[in-house]
């Protein structure tokens, strides 16, 4: 589904438009998913350009990484876009945020900045709670819920110190 702007149907004193935006991305097992997002697009027009602030927001199915619980994560993202004519002889250099049209366009797709505003605000690190203790890494049992009986088998890397330790900082 696309999400393609008429310039000639804009009001050009601005105005505000509400859709929706399947937004494509990868889940935890690498799996193409599309997250419904409801975007939000406030405009105005100063007669040569047209400005665009733009909301991206949806709910992704994610997991936590610490004890692997699903997480329904909510994730909203902004972007603002310049759209303008060019110039006869002027050569279109579109950047970031900023579009050129040519003489006879009209239209623009604002698919992949939806989906790139979207992307970006989906943290490194998904997590249940912030408190979550994660799972045991000798049984495996989910330390949110249950408390193991496991002994922690320690880093041998750290054993001549400990030595140094129980001995009363004699060496």
């Amino acid at each position: 589904m696309e999400l393609k702007m008429d310039l000639r149907s804009l009001h050009p004193d601005g105005g505000h438009l509400d859709a929706e935006q399947n937004v494509a991305v990868s889940n935890a097992e690498g799996a193409p998913v599309a997250v419904a997002c409801r975007v939000a697009v406030d405009y105005r027009s100063t007669g040569a350009s047209w400005f665009f602030h733009v909301t991206v927001s949806g709910v992704l199915d994610a997991v936590c990484d610490r004890c692997v619980a699903p997480v329904a994560l909510e994730v909203s993202g902004t972007f603002e876009l310049t759209v303008r004519r060019s110039n006869v002889g002027e050569a279109p250099e579109p950047g970031v945020g900023y579009i050129i049209l040519g003489a006879g366009e009209n239209e623009i797709l604002l698919d992949e900045l939806i989906r790139e505003a979207f992307i970006v605000n989906i943290p490194m690190q998904v997590l249940c709670t912030d408190s979550c203790r994660g799972l045991c890494p000798q049984c495996g049992i989910n330390l949110n819920q249950q408390t193991c009986t496991c002994q922690s088998a320690g880093d041998s890397r750290w054993d001549a110190l400990k030595r140094l330790q129980d001995d009363g900082g004699n060496p």
